[in-house]
């Protein structure tokens, strides 16, 4: 299943420290939500290939991975407020309603439409995927979030 970057709207994520997990989920444009559990494991490999992807969009720049998710949380870019405003649910859930472990993730840089755009494929169990395509800004996002779980749970 392929979730265009365009359609996402908003991302949401919660660790919590009995089950040592996140619950990540983000909502579309069309009210769908997806909700999964992410280990430690995949967490620090999304992050880790984020990082890595961040340091080839802007190497003539150089500009540090902490710089840029530092500058995203100062900057009042548009498009932003998606993202700080509360969460609401979506009222369709393709994937069922309960959280679904992600057992692996794969990370790629693809170009579309001349643009560089991160592909996360989290992988589920039985085999099946859901790909995130997302450019520059929606990957701050998640990736801020991301870093911010990352930080909570002492990962």
């Amino acid at each position: 299943m392929n979730i265009s970057y365009m359609n996402i709207r908003q991302f949401s994520g919660t660790y919590l420290p009995n089950d040592d997990r996140i619950i990540f989920r983000f909502n579309t444009t069309d009210q769908s939500e997806y909700k999964f559990w992410l280990t430690r494991k995949v967490t620090q490999f999304i992050l880790g290939s984020a990082s890595k992807f961040f340091e080839q969009q802007h190497n003539k720049q150089a500009p540090s991975f902490e710089k840029i998710i530092s500058e995203f949380q100062q900057s009042p870019e548009e498009g932003k407020s998606n993202f700080l405003e509360e969460y609401q649910s979506g009222s369709k859930y393709p994937l069922g309603a309960e959280s679904i472990l992600v057992i692996d993730a794969r990370c790629q840089i693809t170009n579309i439409d001349n643009q560089e755009i991160f592909s996360v494929d989290f992988i589920l169990p039985g085999g099946a995927n859901v790909n995130l395509k997302l450019p520059m800004d929606n990957m701050q996002k998640m990736v801020l979030l991301l870093e911010q779980l990352n930080t909570q749970a002492k990962w």
